[in-house]
């Protein structure tokens, strides 16, 4: 576990090193003249409902400490404290502080050893996207957060499952437009591999397709789409490297088929969102037999609270993609503990 919290704190501490010029130059006029500013719509209409006015408010896993700042300009509040892992950030954060004037404080610290300087200190805490998919132990973190908050605080979560970042609809930023984007955001996808075991997975992934680009060229068909011509016989490497580039060829048709899929994908999973499907409830039974069915050895009793990963595959199987074995397998295990 060590490793995994050095290994998060250096990555997100690599990827404000590596941010765009002019990232956060907006953050001192924004809180300046917004109301409530980096706040979406939903979560901002709550907040102005609380009284906010002369309260402590903390905020766990703050970033570069703009929503906390927003939030005590914006409410009044008395004083604001933000923890966050990445000491760039957080000193990011406190210059920002002492630039817009505000009794606000960050502090660079591993959530889980928030000690006792901060008992019962906050009448307010927020939470706010991208925070707790990072922990592997809810209970153990929000136990840190109840130590933090007086009897009677209010907690704030705006928060998104992870699985939605999965799934990408017409209308979103593409993965290679991310990519082109936040390149050190996607290279950080691994960052607590060894960089032995990141070359050795890149070799087998790039080997597998190679050896399905060469199934393909010797049965004179693509997987994904047929070869124009098929019939006319085998061509030379250079004119199948030529044709599988075009439109009609396997690269062309692979990436046309992917583009497809996630837009089915996203459309199906968005309607089975909609589904109020629920484990086992007061007075209600389990209705996630649609979702495990695909894991016969799985019952409704071992699925309740554990089906996350059962719903995503369940998406893939309703909308027509079936995914390779290996993957199928680990999605089971997940599924089972």
């Amino acid at each position: 576990m060590e490793k995994y919290i050095e290994g998060n704190k250096a990555a997100w501490e690599e990827a404000f090193e590596n941010r765009d010029a002019s990232w956060g130059t907006d953050i001192t006029e924004r809180v300046l003249t917004e109301d409530y500013p980096f706040f979406n719509e939903e979560t901002k209409s709550v907040l102005k409902k609380l009284h906010t006015e002369g309260t402590v408010i903390g905020q766990f896993c703050c970033n570069n400490g703009r929503e906390l700042l927003s939030l005590v300009k914006s409410g009044r509040a008395q004083r604001g404290v933000g923890f966050d892992i990445a000491e760039n950030q957080v000193a990011f954060a406190n210059e920002k502080a002492r630039e817009l004037g505000l009794p606000c404080t960050f502090e660079a610290v591993n959530i889980y050893d928030i000690d006792d300087r901060y008992r019962e200190q906050f009448d307010l805490v927020i939470i706010t996207i991208g925070a707790l998919c990072w922990f592997d132990d809810l209970e153990r973190f929000f136990a840190v957060v109840a130590k933090c908050m007086k009897p009677g605080a209010v907690i704030v979560i705006n928060e998104q499952h992870p699985c939605t970042n999965m799934l990408s609809a017409e209308e979103k930023v593409s993965f290679k437009d991310f990519y082109r984007l936040y390149p050190s955001a996607v290279r950080n996808r691994f960052r607590h591999v060894p960089k032995r075991d990141r070359r050795d997975r890149s070799s087998r992934v790039r080997s597998r397709y190679q050896r399905r680009l060469r199934r393909a060229r010797s049965q004179r068909f693509s997987p994904f789409h047929d070869h124009p011509g098929a019939e006319s016989g085998i061509k030379s490497d250079r004119q199948h490297r030529r044709r599988d580039n075009q439109p009609g060829g396997i690269i062309g048709g692979r990436i046309a088929m992917e583009k497809a899929t996630r837009e089915n994908l996203a459309k199906v999973a968005e309607k089975a969102a909609q589904i109020p499907f629920h484990g086992y409830m007061e007075g209600e039974e389990s209705n996630l037999e649609p979702v495990i069915r695909f894991f016969p050895k799985w019952t409704q009793r071992e699925a309740d609270g554990l089906w996350c990963a059962a719903f995503v595959y369940y998406c893939c199987r309703e909308s027509m993609q079936i995914l390779p074995s290996g993957r199928l397998y680990r999605l089971g295990r997940i599924c089972r503990g």
